[in-house]
């Protein structure tokens, strides 16, 4: 387990099925947990692609999102994806997304054709456990030797108090490293041990500032595991290992509310009834912590690799320092977990005049 308040892979791993007192310790002190090989059944990558073609198409058309792929001279829609996902599969790798979601009866059906359900350890201790109705599915595959990445390093702007993830088929490596100065760790962050050996550029994509040369715990999830994980409070990316010409990576993802892994916090957080929102799989940048007005929010060397979304009321503005370094401020005070935005650049506004 290493000094007390650090952490490595083995701190919240269990090669053998846990009982719930062991699993609920371990996530609530460390905010993750990785399961081994508790989570294989009958359904597999072919029932998950079942499952996906039985849902209303339009609902697969409006969150689907191409994560990374090598297929450059290949279209890669939802129709291509689930009609020839053979074909797709022989012209190069690739890495997507989709939400089921909407109609609770829809959504039941998916798990029960893709065979998810929830975690064996999950109990009556679990105080409050509750699980929301979308279902995330990753589907990936990489057909010659190396990796492939999924979206770069970031945190995500989540009220719920984490996400169980369970890896259908295939494998996948996640790299996660805490959130340090996250509030809801109280100061208490663990400290990485371990740090990844291989390709962490720590290139991130949401949430605030963090430093470029913090390590990262490397997490292998293969056909079976569970992994669960608060991503509001560890930075976290994926990467798609080759398998041979025939393995696809396949996972599925549920997120959860539970009162008894809040670190000791005695209120709770407002909760949208999850089952009659709609997500989004969209890219951007949020304030994981409130920050004044006129405050850096990013210095432009800091800046991801992501295009802020333009608003006729913008919260950040870009502006330049005493140093000579541009960088992105608040407009106004921001509260944590807001999503940033600019307002719209001159050359936009005559564009859309000329268009006019």
């Amino acid at each position: 387990m290493g000094k007390e308040g650090e952490v490595s892979s083995s701190s919240f791993c269990f090669t053998a099925p846990p009982n719930s007192e062991e699993a609920l310790a371990v996530y609530e002190k460390y905010q993750i947990l990785h399961i081994k090989g508790q989570g294989r059944g009958r359904g597999g990558a072919e029932k998950v692609l079942e499952g996906l073609k039985a849902v209303d198409r339009e609902v697969i058309v409006k969150t689907f999102c191409v994560e990374n792929t090598e297929n450059k001279g290949t279209k890669l829609d939802p129709e291509t994806f689930l009609n020839n996902t053979d074909n797709v599969r022989n012209k190069g790798a690739f890495y997507v997304s989709c939400i089921v979601q909407g109609a609770k009866k829809l959504v039941n059906e998916f798990a029960g054709i893709a065979d998810f359900e929830q975690p064996a350890f999950i109990s009556d201790i679990w105080k409050g456990f509750r699980s929301t109705d979308p279902l995330w599915v990753f589907w990936g595959y990489r057909e010659k030797q190396g990796k492939l990445v999924g979206r770069p390093e970031h945190t995500d702007s989540v009220t719920h108090d984490g996400t169980w993830h369970k890896q259908v088929a295939g494998k996948k490596t996640w790299f996660v490293r805490p959130m340090e100065e996250h509030d809801e760790w109280g100061g208490n962050a663990p400290k990485v041990v371990v740090a990844e050996k291989r390709g962490n550029k720590n290139k991130r994509q949401k949430g605030a500032r963090a430093p470029q040369t913090a390590p990262s715990l490397c997490i292998e999830c293969e056909e079976g595991d569970i992994l669960m994980i608060n991503t509001r409070l560890w930075w976290h990316r994926t990467e798609l290992p080759f398998e041979g010409k025939e393995r696809a990576s396949v996972s599925i993802a549920r997120d959860f509310y539970c009162d008894s892994t809040r670190m000791g916090q005695k209120e709770r957080r407002e909760e949208r009834e999850e089952g009659d929102q709609i997500f989004v799989n969209r890219d951007g940048i949020y304030t994981s912590v409130a920050v004044e007005k006129d405050c850096v929010i990013l210095r432009e060397s800091e800046m991801p690799d992501c295009e802020l979304p333009r608003s006729e009321e913008p919260n950040a503005y870009i502006g330049e320092l005493d140093s000579g370094e541009m960088a992105l401020l608040a407009a106004h005070a921001i509260p944590a977990g807001e999503w940033l935005s600019v307002a719209p650049s001159d050359d936009e506004g005559e564009e859309e005049e000329e268009e006019d």
